[in-house]
């Protein structure tokens, strides 16, 4: 056999792969695809000062009454000129709340994201965050009374409305 033909042998021979590196590529484009179904799942409780924190799925807090019926809005690029709602959900009667988000990786990857929150003779919460792993919950305090936390709440809703129209229907 000449070199010519050896080579031209092994070039239509198949190469092994290690199927673990299969294995992995396949899992990390799952993930990424966002296949799993990611929920952002918390509570809306009263108290004193106003904040948003990520807290444990197994936090005590998680298990009192809360604010019902508030109201949340979860946007990415939250600080820019061109925030984007993608989602939005009311608590419960007991102020639980538990919201699909439909972004490819949620979960796994680094998203920030902004949340705000409303409910009649609360006032407003407004915060920036990292998207929480699915085994993390979110804890909103609201403080009674008219005053909102964050930028000015109407600006980030006018934004919001802007680009909800220049999308379409």
């Amino acid at each position: 056999m000449t070199n010519d033909e050896t080579r031209m042998t092994n070039a239509t021979k198949p190469t092994d792969s290690n199927p673990w590196v299969c294995l992995s590529f396949v899992v990390i484009a799952l993930l990424v695809s966002g296949c799993s179904s990611y929920r952002l799942r918390g509570i809306v409780v009263s108290g004193a000062r106003p904040e948003v924190r990520v807290v444990s799925a197994d936090d005590p807090v998680l298990q009192s009454f809360g604010v019902a019926g508030a109201t949340l809005e979860l946007t990415t690029e939250p600080l820019s000129m061109n925030p984007v709602q993608v989602a939005a959900t009311s608590a419960n009667g007991q102020g639980a709340f538990d919201i699909p988000v439909d972004l490819g990786g949620a979960g796994v990857l680094d998203y920030e994201v902004g949340v705000l929150c409303r409910a009649p003779g609360y006032g407003s919460v407004w915060q920036t965050l990292r998207l929480p792993p699915g085994n993390r919950r979110l804890l909103i305090v609201m403080a009674p009374g008219g005053e909102s936390s964050g930028p000015d709440n109407e600006a980030l809703r006018e934004s919001l409305e802007f680009h909800r129209q220049m999308q379409g229907p």
